[in-house]
Formats: structure tokens, sequence, C-alpha cells
């Protein structure tokens, strides 16, 4: 066992903690009254990444199942973040796209987590970005199906 492992697994914690607590209290846009949490927030952007997208590529994409997809896909076309339509080319499938509203709101969502990253990032050397990305990619390997 490494001289900083007790270290390294409490400061894990700590962030998995933080993390929880930002999903709990709700990320909050200027432009609006809403606040997202993480799942709303990483949807959205992702949302943003496309024109236009069916249910089950946006799904793909996030990994998330039908059931909490369909949940939070209500909640932001109740709030007119998203639209919801029939594919013009096959009837059975859903488009998904960001409204106006939700554009503008994905914009937001993307400068703040521009912002917490060049945070993160700022003074650091390229060994210990090297070293930040091979955790990452350690992390990313963590079979989360168990």
């Amino acid at each position: 066992m490494s001289k900083y492992y007790f270290e390294i697994e409490n400061k894990l914690c700590e962030v998995v903690k933080r993390v929880m607590l930002l999903d709990q209290k709700k990320i909050k846009v200027k432009s609006d009254v809403e606040t997202f949490n993480i799942r709303e927030s990483i949807f959205i952007v992702t949302l943003g990444k496309y024109e236009s997208v069916t249910f089950s590529e946006i799904a793909q994409d996030l990994e998330l199942d039908r059931k909490l997809l369909i949940s939070i896909t209500a909640k932001l076309q109740r709030k007119n973040i998203i639209d919801k339509k029939t594919s013009e080319t096959d009837k059975r499938c859903q488009q998904l796209e960001l409204t106006t509203k939700g554009r503008k709101i994905r914009d937001e969502l993307m400068e703040q987590f521009n912002q917490a990253f060049d945070f993160i990032m700022l003074g650091l050397t390229i060994n210990e970005e090297k070293a930040i990305l091979k955790f990452l990619n350690k992390l990313m390997e963590i079979d989360v199906e168990q």
C-alpha cells in the first residue's frame, strides 16, 4: 500500500460528498429561476451537442435507463427547456431538441462548467495534468454494473 493511500481515499470521499451536495443544492442559472440537479444539467449540455436527437440516441450517449430518461425529459419539457417531436422519417421515434430557453440555459451551464474546469487546471504542470488524466482513466475502468 502506498504512502498516500489513506489520504487519497479520504480526499476521494470528500469529492464524492461535494458532488452529492452540489446535486442536492442544485445548479442555478442566471437567466432562469429554475435550478437543475447534476443529471438534468448533464442532459441539457449533452442534448445541446445535437441539433436534434432521438430518445434512444441520447439514452445511449448518457448511459441512462429509459425510466430515468423519461422522467428527466418530462420535467424539462414542462419547463419549456426541451421540445419532443415525432420524427419525420420514422413516426415511431421521438426527436428531442433544446428550445431557445434551453439553449440559453445550456450556454450558462457550459460557462459554469468551464469556469470550474479552468479553476481546477490553473497552475498545474504538464506532469500533474498527465497524472490527473491517468487517474481519471483508471476511474473509468471501474465496473459500475456490479
